[in-house]
């Protein structure tokens, strides 16, 4: 039987994340995935995972289900990061996910 899917605000992962000091390898260690895989989750507004997966973000976020899940209605809203969050974010990343980005940044400042 197929696990129901329900979808979740995965930018809000980041924030949780950071709040608690947590950092982007211990996070996907506690999660048992990649490190990009828990930075792919976290960068997207919407994010269609199986409830048992909500279940572990849940545990190690130490929230309800209800603070992951996302407000469709927002969607079209932009997400603005601070400086900060972005270079936290960026050191948080692999080396060759830092790669990817600079290439994608160099493109489009062409």
């Amino acid at each position: 039987m197929r696990e129901e899917k329900r979808t979740v605000d995965g930018t809000r992962l980041y924030a949780l994340r950071t709040q608690m000091g947590i950092s982007l390898q211990q996070a996907a260690a506690l999660l048992g995935v990649s490190k990009s895989t828990l930075c792919r989750y976290e960068s997207r507004k919407e994010l269609r995972l199986d409830r048992s997966r909500i279940d572990d973000l849940c545990r190690i976020y130490r929230v309800g289900p209800e603070v992951l899940e996302a407000d469709i209605k927002d969607t079209e809203d932009e997400v603005r990061l601070e400086t900060e969050e972005i270079a936290a974010y960026y050191d948080g990343l692999d080396e060759r996910t830092k790669a990817r980005i600079s290439r994608i940044l160099l493109r489009a400042l062409d």
